[in-house]
């Protein structure tokens, strides 16, 4: 939402917001005029927790559907590939 948001503002206003010449800059120009984020240590690492079983799902479930994919398409896998193995 903040990509987004800033996005918006500088197509309406025409020049970018927070203007830099590196990443860090930006960040720089960023923590000045809106002052730093200061996170406990255990949201920090709640966050991270969510966010790693969130990746971990999303992983399994491709994993999941590739395993479908391929074994629907097995018997069609090994009919086309049956002259390059003979």
């Amino acid at each position: 939402m903040w990509s987004f948001g800033c996005i918006v503002a500088e197509l309406f206003l025409g020049l970018p917001l927070f203007p830099g010449a590196s990443e860090y800059d930006v960040l720089q120009r960023m923590m000045t005029i809106l002052g730093q984020v200061f996170f406990t240590s255990k949201l920090c690492m709640l966050l991270a927790i969510i966010l790693m079983l969130m990746a971990a799902c999303y992983l399994l479930m491709l994993m999941a559907s590739c395993y479908c994919f391929i074994e629907s398409h097995v018997a069609n896998l090994i009919f086309l590939l049956s002259p390059l193995l003979s």
